[in-house]
């Protein structure tokens, strides 16, 4: 899961600990990542079988990498000034008869853009995945582009991959204001459910005044390998199953200069840089 704040909580964890039922809210529905199937009922303390699984964060575990508490790993941290980016992989957060692979790419580009591109693998597509997103305030929804305001700040989230989804907004807590800190779940579903799904936001935090978000431009490679998005003067491409160990290749027009930001590079790759055929350097 992932928290966005920008002069006031803008992507949150909802509710507040000890207030209202469930009173824990550990529950996969109050938190920024998927479902795999319907979420528990209002008042439920988990998701059964459609979340994850708990584990035992506030116990004292002496060796958590072979205790069932290990559910999660980090597979890459790396910060630079101009970005930071974490890939998260909860496969074993989820009961192995919903899901096997879930892996999380979560890029921040400083100072106030987000992408975001998710991989499931399910044994089945029996269950709709569920993408969610918490605001502590009434969301707007238009078409793919979801926009929460809270205070003096403001998030844009634009949805570009899958290409044909259903956004909608719940209302959580019964919409009861002392369970405090968020009332909202937005869910992103595909229109349709295969075994093996993408999920790919880009997400602007900004201030309440900004009415629009950039323009955002959906992204790919010939090979289908990297995805990403030209916003602004920045072109940003992640690899959806791995690490880029191949050519590719993409096209991308603009009146000025861009910024390339490419995921996934090989430490030591040997890597070229072609524009229309002819090599410009190396990174």
């Amino acid at each position: 899961s992932f928290l966005i704040f920008r002069y006031a909580p803008l992507a949150i964890d909802n509710g507040i600990y000890g207030v209202g039922a469930p009173g824990s809210k550990t529950a996969t529905r109050f938190h920024n990542t998927i479902l795999v199937g319907d979420p528990g009922t209002d008042g439920s303390s988990n998701d059964g079988d459609a979340g994850q699984t708990g584990a035992s964060p506030m116990n004292y575990i002496p060796n958590p990498e072979s205790s069932s508490s290990n559910k999660w790993d980090i597979l890459l941290f790396e910060d630079d000034r101009a970005f930071t980016y974490v890939i998260g992989d909860a496969s074993k957060a989820y009961k192995p008869a919903r899901l096997t692979t879930y892996v999380r790419k979560f890029l921040y580009v400083k100072p106030d853009l987000f992408l975001v591109l998710d991989r499931i693998v399910l044994p089945t597509s029996a269950y709709p995945i569920r993408w969610l997103l918490q605001a502590d305030n009434n969301p707007t929804v238009f078409g793919n582009q979801i926009t929460i305001t809270n205070g003096n700040g403001r998030l844009f989230a634009k949805t570009l991959l899958p290409g044909a989804v259903t956004l909608s907004v719940r209302t959580v807590f019964s919409g009861v204001a002392q369970y405090g800190n968020g009332n909202y779940r937005i869910e992103v579903v595909p229109s349709s459910n295969r075994t093996e799904e993408y999920f790919l936001h880009v997400l602007w935090a900004t201030e309440a005044q900004a009415t629009t978000m950039p323009t955002v431009t959906s992204l790919a490679t010939v090979s289908g390998n990297l995805v990403g998005a030209s916003v602004s003067s920045s072109v940003i491409l992640l690899s959806k199953t791995g690490s880029v160990d191949a050519r590719e290749t993409y096209s991308v027009s603009s009146s000025g200069a861009l910024n390339h930001l490419i995921g996934d590079l090989l430490p030591g790759g040997g890597y070229g840089i072609y524009r229309d055929g002819l090599l410009m350097g190396s990174p």
